[in-house]
């Protein structure tokens, strides 16, 4: 992330899609877990 900071041409534009994309990962990542754990 920070080399996007030095570049400040595309890699700035595009930098909202990895701070995004790992949240959304995550929560992704938390839905799966949830269904396929089991019931207690």
């Amino acid at each position: 992330m920070s080399q996007a900071l030095f570049v400040h041409d595309w890699a700035t534009e595009q930098l909202w899609v990895f701070c995004i994309g790992q949240i959304i990962g995550a929560i992704i990542a938390g839905v799966v877990y949830k269904s396929l754990s089991p019931e207690e």
